[in-house]
């Protein structure tokens, strides 16, 4: 009688053992799906991110004034730039403007190489 009992108890173990193995891994399969999921939205969020600061970047939501304050502010840390040119003779004599005639001063030169700035700090100065 106690042998039937003992063998029945294995049996529920055995069985009670798989159940638990198998809800143990039901369980581990739906925390990875669960992990998976959240690295996929946290993946998404980052790119989102991203793609906001470059269309941020490259809009033009500053004004061009406001631009220009925000430059005259970065060029007061070097005060000696372009501090240069009025050592060139003829911006010398260009500024001295003793005779009746205005003289044209022709600044040229590409694309970002200085000469809005140059012709800003020549107009601040004369």
């Amino acid at each position: 009688m106690f042998g039937d009992v003992l063998k029945n108890l294995e049996r529920s173990k055995g069985v009670l053992v798989q159940t638990v193995s198998v809800a143990h891994f039901q369980e581990s399969q739906e925390a990875r799906l669960q992990f998976t999921e959240e690295f996929k939205a946290q993946k998404e969020r980052e790119r989102h991110y991203r793609l906001l600061a470059v269309v941020d970047w490259l809009s033009a939501d500053k004004s061009s004034e406001t631009q220009q304050m925000d430059l005259d502010e970065k060029r007061a840390s070097y005060p000696t730039t372009a501090r240069w040119i009025f050592t060139h003779p003829l911006m010398r004599q260009w500024l001295d403007r003793t005779g009746p005639t205005k003289p044209i001063f022709w600044l040229s030169g590409i694309p970002g190489a200085g000469a809005q700035t140059l012709l800003k700090i020549i107009m601040l100065t004369s």
